[in-house]
Order: structure tokens, then sequence, then C-alpha cells
């Protein structure tokens, strides 16, 4: 065939291949960047190569990724779009979407208030709020920030928060508290409440006090709030045929999920919890390492937002957590005895997207993609339905390696 190609021929198909469209995620792309001057190091070209290549097989307009080690952003690369439409291009300052990474928020600004001694793990939720059922009073705090007081997970239909309270207030509890441990968004939001409760502050302006202030992340909101800099969200589809949709309204979400955020804002954060600011050294222990098992004797590794698992790789301690709603993917992982984590935030959610993080963070610290180990990065025990259910957080509850 190559043979009967003319000269005329061949030009013609060259011309072809250069003029042709560049996907839409091709366009936004940026190589791999750093601090350290260390850019184009092996490691770091193959995590550019892997994301790029996962990235653009899945048809995911917008991404970003980062990797901090020992202080400093040692590997950063944008990729796609924010704006389809607009043509805009994805930023180290765009803003997208946290879901679920919210709750690590909510976990850290409710051990705050334990530092302050304004509260305890153990305090039961007729300590702070009114009007319980009988099945909720006696629910500790702890109980609902481990996922193991019973509550169900989120409607598909959900109400906006506290109406939605008031619904289920009349349902009863899924099971005996403490005897399972199964994913639920709602009780994170009556989480959410009880900080409002003990507080007299909303629970937006208190994670402003308490968090966001003291570490300078001024990128950080909800997506109402942060919304010149934030994303479009984006539903299926390749290039152009993604599907833009509407973010979930904040008050649904709540402090489950309300939250929005900057890469460089969520490494700032990142670095925070490995240099343990916010928290006393106790309050860490609780937040990070502590797990108690359940009444069963069952292992529980999910507390306060943060997934505890080892990484058989590296032989170390690992704290993860994953956001999603449609068109929401965040990532983050924490490994605090190698003093490094990854952060990645995405405008679409495909399962595909959550394993680059922990195959990044595998390449960077062992030189080895572990592509096969896992890649969905599911948590043990975590039953919710892989669906795109308007309103529900249905990503993995742990994105560790």
């Amino acid at each position: 065939m190559f043979k009967q190609l003319t000269i005329s021929g061949f030009v013609a198909l060259l011309v072809m291949f250069v003029a042709a469209p560049a996907p839409v995620f091709a366009q936004g792309s940026a190589g791999p960047s750093s601090v350290d001057g260390q850019s184009g190091s092996s490691r770091k070209q193959a995590i550019f190569d892997m994301a790029y290549t996962t990235l653009l097989q899945e048809g995911v307009p917008g991404y970003a990724i980062a990797i901090i080690k020992d202080g400093s952003v040692v590997f950063r690369s944008t990729f796609g779009m924010a704006n389809i439409e607009q043509h805009r291009k994805v930023t180290k300052d765009t803003v997208f979407g946290l879901a679920s990474l919210t709750k690590t928020f909510t976990g850290l600004a409710l051990l705050h208030l334990v530092d302050e001694g304004k509260l305890k793990p153990g305090d039961t939720l007729d300590k702070f709020l009114k009007d319980l059922p009988p099945s909720w009073q006696k629910l500790t705090i702890f109980q609902l920030a481990s996922m193991r007081a019973g509550m169900p997970e989120s409607r598909a239909d959900e109400l906006p928060w506290p109406e939605e309270m008031s619904y289920l207030e009349k349902q009863p509890l899924e099971y005996k508290p403490d005897t399972q441990c199964l994913y639920s968004n709602p009780g994170f939001r009556v989480l959410g409440s009880v900080i409002e409760a003990v507080t007299g502050m909303s629970y937006m302006d208190y994670i402003t006090r308490t968090i966001l202030e003291p570490l300078g992340m001024s990128s950080t909101g909800t997506t109402e709030s942060m919304a010149a800099k934030v994303s479009c969200q984006y539903l299926g589809g390749q290039g152009p045929e993604a599907k833009l949709i509407h973010p979930i309204d904040p008050i649904t979400a709540f402090s489950a999920g309300m939250l929005a955020s900057s890469l460089d804002d969520m490494c700032t954060y990142a670095q925070a919890l490995l240099d343990q600011k916010i928290l006393s050294k106790a309050a860490y222990q609780t937040y990070l390492v502590d797990r108690p098992a359940l009444a069963s004797g069952k292992p529980a590794r999910w507390a306060w937002g943060w997934g505890a698992t080892v990484n058989t790789q590296l032989n170390q301690r690992v704290n993860s957590m994953n956001g999603g709603l449609p068109g929401v993917a965040s990532t983050v992982i924490l490994v605090p005895a190698s003093n490094a984590a990854v952060v990645a935030l995405s405008n679409m959610r495909k399962k595909p997207v959550y394993a680059i993080a922990k195959r990044a963070l595998n390449i960077y610290l062992t030189g080895d993609d572990l592509a096969q180990d896992n890649a969905d990065s599911s948590q043990e025990g975590d039953t919710r339905p892989n669906q795109e259910a308007p309103g529900r957080d249905n990503s993995n509850s742990s994105g560790g390696p």
C-alpha cells in the first residue's frame, strides 16, 4: 500500500494529520514542573506520561496533580480544560469541587474543638442538638465521624440541609451503632450541625477562621463563593461530547461535601497536615492514627474523614481520601513517615482518574508504576454503588496506595 502512495498523496495525508484538531484534553496540557529544578527526571516524566495517557484515553476534560515531599512541591502538572466552551485551560489556581474531601476539614474542625475543650469524641448528640429522635440522642461524635452510627447513606433526591435532617430524623437507623461501618454523608452533615451549635457560627465561617485563614488558603470556599475561579463540571463522553452539568448546591452537600479548592491550596493543606499544624500532637494521633475496632472485633480503618491503611510496597502507613460527585473527582494521599503527599483534582469522575494519584505517588517514591495493584483504589467495606446519582457522593472513601 505504501509503495503505491504518490508523493502528492503523502503530502496530502501529512497535511490532513497536521491540520486535524487536537483533542480538547491535549490542547490544555502542561508538562511536568517543579520547584526543585529536576522537572526532567525520569520518574517525573514517567508520572506525566502515565497521567497524560490515562486522561486522554478516558476523555477527561481537566485535571491537576501535585506531589509534595519534605515541604516542597516536587512535581506539578495541569492538563486540559477547566471550561471547554470558553477554551479556558486548567492551571494551578483553577478551583475544583472537593466533594467528600470536605469531610477531612470537618474532622479537623471537630478535633480543633476537642483541643479547645468544647467537645469530646465520646459526647452524645443530645448534648448539643435539641429535639432529636430517641434513636439519635445517644449517638456519639466518634460514631458519626467513623461511619459506625447507623446513619443511612444519602438519597438521590436530597433536600437542602437541614430540611433533609428533618426527614432523616423520622427514619430508623440502618443498624445498631458500632456493629458496622457503612458510608454515610448525612452522618457528616449532622456533625456540621454540631459544629454550628457548639461555636455559634456557620460551618463555613468556622472552617474559614480555624483552617483556611491560618493556612492562607484564599482559593478555598464553595463553588458559589469561588465562582470566578471554579472549573466547569462534566459527565461522560470524549472531548466535545462531554456534558456540562451544574454543581450540587453547597447547602445540600454541607459539611460532607460543600468545599472547593485549588491545587496550590490543597498542597498547602496537605503539607499542614504532615507538619501537624492546627491540632495538638494528641489530636493528630486521633485524627490520623487511632482506628478502634468495631464491637465485633472487626478492624475499622476509617475515621474523621480519612482512611488509614499500610502501603505494602513502602511498608508505611498512609492516610487517604477520595471525593466524587458527578463532575468531581478529588484525591489526597498522605504518607507521614516519608513526609510526602499527592493531591489530584479533576472535573470529570471516572474510576481510572482516581488511580492516577496512587500510581503517581508510587512512581515518585519507589520508581514503580503499580498499575495492576487494585487500580480503582476502593477501601474494603465501602459498599456504595458505582453510579452517578444526583447529590450523592459515590467516591471511594480511600484513595491510598
